[in-house]
């Protein structure tokens, strides 16, 4: 990775068996990021351009197609990303919670709105989808700050019930993390009565991975 300006990358390049697999540069404008530039081993280079606003957030991305993206902000703190709209003129409309800056709804460019509800932690406790009158996913937490990697259900873990709003069927998983968050074992029931799967993950914490 090569070279830096102002303790800022301007080039990344990786070489694989003499082949240049990836080179990007990047260009910059005071502080903003304003180009990004791929060069491919056997095309023409690649640029897309960025726009900002007088806060410093990106309001427009410019593809090397020529396709254009925009973004607007929250008119209270202007940081929040409340509308996107892409290439082909379709918005995406976003609502938040100012005090804690959670998204609480999302709305398609269809008009279909997602709802997302939070405990009074700022973590996720439901969320419903499109044209449903009752949650279609749910969180619940147990053993919050609590880890024993010898004995799981004594752990922190998170249930996730996900209910499909065709059949009604609902679907658990139960998602075991460690101190430092990672996933250790996520449990979950399958299409086949009475059969769960299981999954375990696990680290080397003198390495930290």
């Amino acid at each position: 990775m090569w070279p830096v300006e102002n303790g800022r990358v301007t080039r990344s390049r990786k070489n694989v068996d003499g082949t240049w697999v990836v080179d990007t540069q990047l260009g910059y404008t005071g502080d903003n990021l304003t180009s990004q530039t791929q060069f491919p081993t056997s095309a023409s280079p690649l640029t897309t351009t960025f726009g900002y606003d007088s806060f410093g957030n990106v309001v427009s991305v410019t593809e090397p197609s020529g396709g254009v993206s925009f973004l607007t902000y929250d008119p209270v703190f202007n940081h929040f990303p409340v509308t996107k709209t892409n290439t082909l003129g379709h918005v995406t409309t976003t609502n938040y919670d100012f005090a804690t800056g959670l998204e609480t709804s999302s709305t398609d460019p269809n008009g279909a709105i997602t709802l997302t509800s939070y405990d009074g932690y700022g973590r996720k406790a439901s969320v419903t989808y499109p044209g449903e009158g009752t949650a279609n996913e749910t969180y619940t937490y147990s053993n919050t700050g609590e880890y024993n990697l010898t004995n799981l259900n004594n752990n922190e873990f998170v249930t996730k019930s996900i209910r499909d709003n065709v059949s009604g069927n609902v679907s658990t998983t139960r998602i075991f993390t460690d101190p430092l968050g990672n996933t250790i074992r996520s449990e979950g029931n399958t299409a086949l009565s009475g059969i769960n799967s299981i999954e375990d993950n696990y680290f080397d914490y003198t390495r930290g991975v």
